[in-house]
């Protein structure tokens, strides 16, 4: 069966790098619990020569499904703007669709800018997706919250969508398909959003600054169940600040242990915000890593940026 959307993952990596593309992961099971088919490629490990070829791009995608998504940074929009032109031309009738953080905080200025770009999904994208596929039937794109884009009436940017709060309504990503050997680590998220408003950053731009967890019995269950399936003995959790909160911490760590689930784990922190003596207990516990955020070392900077 032709899938009904394509979705592309172009969250460039480092060399060496390679991560699970988990914010598609959450796309296809939202739209899979909608009814439709999708088709999930991931192009994060695109070479140097090739992240400069938009050309090259648009050609691999030629056979995509008639509706096209990207999900993105800031830095392959260079490389996707031109490639979104190209396909458009290549096949007029295909709808390409942006989404992430990428085109999500700069959304009124590519639609702005380059006409040939028709549609781009602004923040949490789970139900903007789903409403999205069915307005392209409908030709009601104007109704669907989160979205951004241009029809036969001109542009059109339409309210903000409100974040999801419940996290656990949301259909767990299904990894059963993926290749996890060819991944850095496994990486699970179990919450978004950080209460913080560092002025360089763009997390509160469309998320807000409030913390949206997944309940601690999701976040076992999720984990249990690659360890049993898939031989998964190690997680990364890319929640923006996973150290943020201790009892939470806790609270899943003791969950793991009751399971008889030992990972080897580590997580974001915020410099500044955590007991070292904690922090220090945590590798009983299994933690093999903590990442810090370190964006200067002058007291006067750190003030100028909200840090």
């Amino acid at each position: 069966m032709r899938p009904h959307i394509t979705l592309v993952n172009l969250w460039m990596t480092d060399p060496g790098q390679r991560y699970m593309p988990l914010g598609l992961l959450w796309l296809r099971a939202s739209l899979e619990a909608a009814g439709h088919t999708v088709e999930l490629r991931d192009l994060q490990t695109l070479s140097p020569a090739e992240r400069e070829d938009p050309e090259a791009l648009a050609a691999s995608l030629d056979d995509s499904a008639d509706v096209l998504g990207f999900s993105l940074m800031s830095n392959a929009l260079p490389l996707v703007v031109a490639a979104v032109r190209l396909l458009r031309e290549r096949r007029p009738e295909r709808r390409v669709v942006l989404g992430g953080p990428g085109p999500t905080t700069v959304a009124r200025q590519l639609i702005k800018a380059f006409p040939w770009i028709d549609l781009i999904c602004r923040g949490e994208g789970e139900h903007t997706v789903v409403e999205l596929m069915q307005a392209l039937r409908t030709g009601e794109l104007r109704k669907v919250s989160g979205l951004s884009g241009q029809d036969a009436e001109g542009p059109f940017h339409t309210p903000d969508r409100d974040l999801i709060i419940d996290q656990d309504i949301l259909p767990t990503p299904r990894v059963d398909d993926l290749d996890l050997a060819a991944y850095s680590v496994y990486t699970s998220v179990t919450a978004r959003g950080c209460p913080y408003k560092c002025s360089f950053c763009e997390i509160p731009s469309y998320e807000s600054r409030r913390v949206r967890k997944r309940s601690v019995e999701a976040v076992v269950d999720e984990l249990a169940h690659v360890w049993d399936t898939r031989g998964v003995r190690t997680v990364a959790f890319q929640d923006d600040i996973f150290l943020l909160s201790r009892p939470r911490v806790e609270a899943i760590l003791d969950g793991l242990e009751r399971r008889g689930l030992r990972f080897k784990w580590g997580g974001f922190a915020r410099a500044g915000k955590v007991d070292p003596e904690w922090i220090a207990s945590l590798a009983d516990r299994g933690m093999s890593s903590v990442a810090f955020g370190i964006e200067a070392g002058s007291d006067r900077l750190l003030g100028q940026i909200s840090k």
